[in-house]
């Protein structure tokens, strides 16, 4: 299938369909190493540098993909991230043993939220967007700066966006990924910043591959699903 344009972002960070498609799978399997690596407590270094790929390039084609769409796609595309996010939250938990986190459908959730809000509309709305980033942050998984990353993503990725503009936005949501990480798990966290050279080299490249756009709603809760059935099973 030939790759489509998949929106009017600026002309330097046009990305075709089929390298999103390539993005997100690279992103599943990063993410299916790190949860097995944390849910059978493997604890191998590689595994966690590797597993630092997933959000920031889930990060990137769910702004890229909001950066394309209108209001009404976006209202649609919130539903089915709050049905997903429920039916992930128990696996979740059972993996990651934090009754107050929530999934990373909640933390595209919140910045869509956040988006939808308006924040440049004027004084409330920018008030709100503030403080649902600052309250909600606190609960989705990679917290504030897991949203703001988000956030600086679409910011960039907007229709006529200067091109400094848009690098710098980029540059400043892989960085701050990359300090918040770290901050967590070490050097491995410095691994966030190979995805900002991973995305430049796919979108050069230009896979064509077809799109499945709502894959990932069914492969988060079921990989979670059988993790975390498999890690109870063998710590009976």
């Amino acid at each position: 299938m030939t790759s489509a344009v998949v929106a009017a972002t600026p002309a330097s960070w046009t990305v075709k369909s089929g390298t999103l498609e390539v993005l997100k799978w690279i992103g599943v399997v990063s993410m299916l190493v790190d949860h097995v690596n944390h849910a059978f407590d493997i604890q191998s270094i590689a595994a966690l540098s590797f597993g630092r790929l997933a959000f920031p390039l889930f990060a990137f084609v769910f702004a890229y993909n909001l950066a394309a769409g209108d209001s009404s796609r976006m209202r649609r595309g919130m539903r089915r991230l709050m049905f997903a996010g429920v039916v992930s939250q128990l696996p979740y938990y059972l993996i990651f043993h934090d009754p107050l986190r929530l999934n990373i459908f909640f933390t595209f959730l919140l910045a869509a939220l956040i988006i939808q809000v308006n924040p440049n509309k004027g004084t409330k709305e920018l008030l709100a967007a503030v403080g649902l980033w600052v309250l909600g942050g606190f609960f989705v998984d990679y917290y504030h700066p897991g949203v703001a990353a988000v956030l600086a993503m679409y910011y960039a990725l907007q229709p006529h966006r200067a091109h400094l503009e848009c690098v710098s936005a980029m540059s400043a949501a892989f960085f701050v990924l990359s300090w918040f990480l770290m901050s967590l798990v070490g050097w491995p966290g410095a691994a966030v910043l190979l995805a900002w050279p991973l995305i430049t080299v796919a979108r050069v490249i230009e896979p064509k591959l077809a799109r499945y756009p709502q894959v990932f709603y069914v492969i988060y809760p079921a990989h979670l699903a059988l993790i975390a059935a498999a890690a109870a099973t063998l710590n009976q």
